[in-house]
């Protein structure tokens, strides 16, 4: 599975203090690696309700500005299916 890094709310000025709700529920995704190929596996995306930043595994999005995590394992989401470089 495929979690984002954070189970709380990180956006600068946010109040939110609560743990992050899912959205969506689990998504089905193939993620393909160097190591083993293409694996079948779940991606779960976690949701602010204050400031309604979408917390994914390797991005954030507020407003419709995409924000990729620093130093996390780069993943390229393809439609939903992920490919790991």
């Amino acid at each position: 599975m495929t979690f984002p890094p954070t189970k709380h709310c990180t956006t600068p000025g946010c109040l939110n203090h609560n743990l992050l709700k899912e959205k969506n529920g689990l998504r089905q995704v193939v993620l393909f690696t160097l190591s083993d190929g293409a694996c079948a596996t779940y991606s779960v995306q976690l949701h602010c309700s204050q400031c309604k930043t979408t917390y994914h595994n390797n991005f954030s999005v507020l407003d419709g500005v995409r924000t990729y995590y620093a130093g996390e394992t780069v993943r390229v989401g393809v439609g939903v299916k992920y490919t790991e470089i």
